[in-house]
């Protein structure tokens, strides 16, 4: 890897944002509600990968979900595994 590749890697390198990605990580951030930052922050490391793990799960459900309600011959399981295989590809 050449010094130009790693420097280029760096974290602390900033990315250049446009017009609109500024907008969206505004808006993001303003909906960020400062006492659940605060709770999530006493959460053990554990306790916060459970969590994501909690919404990875729960927006599985919800798109298929939907996918079940555009193709009602599916299943859970097979809507699922749809929706999963999808995500992988991203």
């Amino acid at each position: 890897m050449t010094s130009k590749m790693l420097e280029e890697t760096r974290s602390d390198v900033p990315l250049p944002l446009d017009e609109r990605q500024r907008k969206l990580i505004a808006g993001a951030v303003a909906e960020v509600d400062p006492q659940q930052v605060a709770v999530t922050r006493r959460l053990t490391p554990a306790q916060r990968s459970q969590q994501a793990l909690s919404m990875i799960r729960l927006s599985e459900r919800v798109a298929a979900y939907r996918l079940r309600k555009r193709q009602p011959r599916l299943n859970e399981a097979d809507s699922l595994r749809i929706i999963r295989e999808r995500m992988r590809d991203v």
